[in-house]
């Protein structure tokens, strides 16, 4: 079964990962201090009729059902941006895809024998209530390094990861060790023979 669409016929998923609930609650506070006053004007304007004239009652309607939409629109925005950020962790790589508003999207890879380190940072009051933090991917070579934001228990994933990495790293070595007749070692081994 695939669970993304770069994944390859035998690849196995080990981490599926998004950003922890508390980054998107966020956006929900946002939208109940946007939504606040107008619920208290909704509460006010029965109570007082009188007040506002009967000809800017259509107005006020439809400016307020503008606004509702306008503040779902955001916390549809916000979900999108939540729910499309994934990390992907396989048995061969590691895939970041990335939503950036609601047209654009990056997806980058790293295969895991490019590992070199990686480290997990938890900082602040909430994150630190609600175990989530920052996994630092470090990388060989010319390749970025890979940061996956506000993801739950970082201190276990980045032990899982290292896990998956020795595991590939040990998988790569046994196919390159002289008993499977691999190209490569026959090679090195014979130009080591030839000096």
């Amino acid at each position: 079964m695939k669970l993304f669409p770069s994944q390859k016929e035998n690849e196995r998923v080990f981490l599926l990962l998004r950003r922890h609930w508390f980054t998107y609650l966020i956006f929900w506070l946002l939208a109940f201090m946007l939504i606040v006053p107008v619920i208290v004007f909704l509460i006010w304007w029965p109570l007082n009729p009188d007040s506002i004239d009967a000809g800017w009652t259509v107005v006020i309607t439809v400016l307020i059902s503008c606004y509702f939409l306008a503040v779902l629109g955001l916390l549809l925005y916000g979900f999108i941006d939540y729910y499309l950020d994934v990390y992907i962790v396989t048995d061969s790589r590691i895939v970041d895809i990335k939503q950036n508003g609601l047209f654009k999207r990056e997806i980058s890879e790293l295969h895991l024998h490019q590992v070199q380190d990686v480290n997990a940072k938890v900082n602040g009051l909430f994150p630190t209530l609600f175990h989530y933090g920052e996994v630092f991917v470090q990388t060989a070579g010319e390749a970025d390094n890979f940061i996956f934001h506000s993801v739950p228990h970082p201190y276990r994933i980045s032990k899982e990861i290292i896990d998956l990495h020795e595991k590939h790293l040990h998988k790569r070595t046994k196919k390159t060790s002289p008993e499977t007749g691999d190209e490569n070692y026959q090679r090195m081994a014979a130009n080591l023979n030839e000096e």
